[in-house]
C-alpha cells in the first residue's frame, strides 16, 4: 500500500498510535458486539432458508471488509447498525441517519456522540420524515464537508 499524507502506509490508519494495553477494554467490545450482532444475522439466514452459517460467515466477512476498506473512503452513511459502531471504533468517518426518537447511546440531540468523535449524526424531526435528513446529507455532501 503506497503511503498517503495521514495515513502512514497503515491497512487500518485509525489503529496507528495503538497500544497493546487498550487490548482488553477493546476485546471487550468485540466480544459484546458479536454477541449482539450474530444471533440477528443467524436469524437472517434461517428465514431466508440457509444454514446458520452462512449468516455467521456473512457477519464475518461484512465485518472485515468495512474494516479494511473504510478507510479509503470519504464516509459511510447507515442507520443505527453493526456499521455504525464498528465505524465508530475504528474512527472512521460515519454519517449516520437518526429518527426522532433514537436509541439512547444517541443522546436526544446535537450532532456527536462523545464515545465515537468521528460520527456525525443527521436526526429526524418529526417521526417518518426521512426526506429532510437525505437532503441534509445530501447538502453536506455537495458542500464538501469533512467533518
Amino acid at each position: 500500500m503506497a503511503n498517503r499524507p495521514g495515513r502512514a502506509g497503515w491497512l487500518f490508519p485509525s489503529l496507528h498510535g495503538y497500544s497493546p494495553s487498550q487490548l482488553p477494554r477493546d476485546t471487550v467490545a468485540a466480544l459484546i458486539l458479536t454477541a449482539i450482532a450474530v444471533p440477528g444475522q443467524l436469524a437472517t439466514a434461517r428465514l431466508m432458508g440457509l444454514p446458520p452459517m452462512v449468516g455467521l460467515f456473512a457477519f464475518a466477512a461484512g465485518s472485515l471488509a468495512f474494516a479494511a476498506f473504510g478507510a479509503n473512503r470519504f464516509a459511510s452513511v447507515a442507520a443505527d447498525s453493526t456499521i455504525v459502531h464498528l465505524g465508530g471504533a475504528l474512527g472512521q468517518k460515519v454519517w449516520v441517519m437518526l429518527s426522532a426518537s433514537p436509541e439512547w447511546r444517541y443522546l436526544w440531540r446535537g450532532e456527536r456522540m462523545p464515545w465515537y468523535p468521528a460520527l456525525r449524526l443527521f436526526r429526524q424531526r418529526r417521526a417518518g420524515e426521512w426526506q429532510p435528513v437525505i437532503e441534509a446529507i445530501a447538502a453536506a455532501l455537495g458542500h464538501g464537508d469533512r467533518d
